[in-house]
């Protein structure tokens, strides 16, 4: 077969034209139940202006062009979520608020009025960490159910494409139907290769036939409870042999299944560090040994709660809580609260609670402007493989 690669200006023509799209689409303030379109017109426009017209590596080349806008645009639009979430002002501030409250404390460690504040900065914080864990929970929830629905999306285009007829053939070797292609370019990373009798199959970027003539695979979802990795199969129908993807899978399957296996669950864990630091922290200057409440009882636990989803405020009152220990030392329950921003703790790899936080809130942000990093134009285009597949 004669191939002909797409010219370099042509390529960044039309990438340039996509581009803004995709980061349009990638800027957007979604809600948590994320109500993206099931492909992002990015990767459309980007297939449509080239594929028609191109050759089998030109094709291939527009193909991986289409998956990495979606990817983009899909990965944007979680990230910008991820990164309200994690950056709202409610974590940074509302521990600053109730640092603040424990150094007012340590200047007046007799005043009822300061301990009714502390109280109220500490459920603050406490009511900001829980807000934040659940909605990490919803979001790896819609994140699962959006894997599912685009897979479901990827086989019922995959079984159209075999089914239809030629008139949409994207070229006389028996290509696949354009449109099925244009809209499965968004979902998953794609190329063309050549088969052994010279026609030609869409193959998966991952690994795996999908479609040859009017044969096609069926891809299968594994791995996507609570705490586990997600992996696709590709599943040929005709014999029952499957093929696992290896990472990265492309498109915006391979965009969710990434922030599904990596980014969620990594956000989860430094905000549980965060507040286990925390808890631990606080409570181990409010119920220190010789820390005694306003009525001279031995002081208690400041916070409670096994998981950052379950954080509160342990203390029944503002009666309740200590700021001294002893006659000797009336304010050093509350000036160690007070410190507590600033001590390097092991739990968070020598980190303060400050710097912590501020870590935490930047991730989604840092990835997404990564992202866009990467989306360059440009670039020399690669020959396609050579694809042993089955007769067809």
């Amino acid at each position: 077969m004669e191939t002909t690669a797409l010219t370099r200006s042509s390529d960044e023509e039309t990438l340039v034209r996509a581009r803004p799209v995709a980061m349009s689409v990638s800027g957007r303030i979604v809600a948590a139940r994320l109500s993206l379109e099931p492909v992002p017109a990015a990767a459309i426009s980007a297939v449509r202006a080239i594929l028609p017209s191109s050759t089998q590596l030109g094709a291939s080349s527009a193909l991986a062009r289409a998956a990495e806008l979606a990817a983009l645009a899909v990965e944007g639009a979680i990230l910008v979520r991820g990164e309200e979430i994690l950056s709202q002002p409610a974590l940074a501030e509302r521990f600053a608020a109730l640092t603040d409250a424990a150094a007012t404390l340590a200047e007046h460690p007799d005043g009822f009025e300061a301990r009714v504040h502390l109280v109220e900065k500490a459920d603050e914080l406490a009511t900001a960490i829980r807000s934040a864990a659940r909605s990490l929970a919803i979001l790896g929830r819609n994140v699962r159910s959006r894997i599912l629905e685009q897979v479901a999306r990827a086989n019922a285009l995959l079984a159209t494409a075999a089914a239809s007829e030629a008139r949409e053939e994207l070229s006389d070797r028996g290509m696949p139907p354009f449109l099925a292609i244009r809209e499965l370019a968004g979902l998953l990373g794609m190329s063309l290769a050549s088969t052994s009798d010279g026609a030609t199959a869409l193959c998966a970027r991952g690994g795996g036939e999908l479609l040859a003539g009017r044969r096609a695979a069926r891809l299968e979802i594994v791995g996507l409870g609570d705490g586990e990795r997600a992996e696709i199969l590709v599943q040929q129908r005709d014999c029952g042999s499957s093929e696992r993807m290896s990472r990265p899978v492309g498109g915006a399957i391979g965009a969710l299944l990434e922030l599904q296996g990596s980014d969620l669950p990594n956000w989860s864990a430094d905000l549980e560090r965060f507040a286990t630091a925390l808890r631990d922290g606080a409570n181990e200057a409010h119920a220190h040994a010789r820390a005694r409440d306003l009525d001279g009882y031995g002081a208690g636990d400041l916070f409670c709660g096994d998981v950052a989803a379950d954080l509160t405020v342990a203390v029944a009152g503002a009666r309740g809580v200590s700021a001294g220990r002893g006659p000797d030392a009336p304010e050093a329950s509350a000036r160690a609260l007070a410190e507590l921003g600033e001590r390097r703790l092991s739990c968070l790899h020598g980190a303060t609670i400050r710097e912590f936080i501020h870590g935490l809130s930047s991730r989604p942000g840092i990835r997404r402007a990564a992202a866009l990093q990467a989306m360059s134009p440009g670039g020399e285009v690669s020959d396609p493989p050579k694809h042993r597949g089955r007769r067809g």
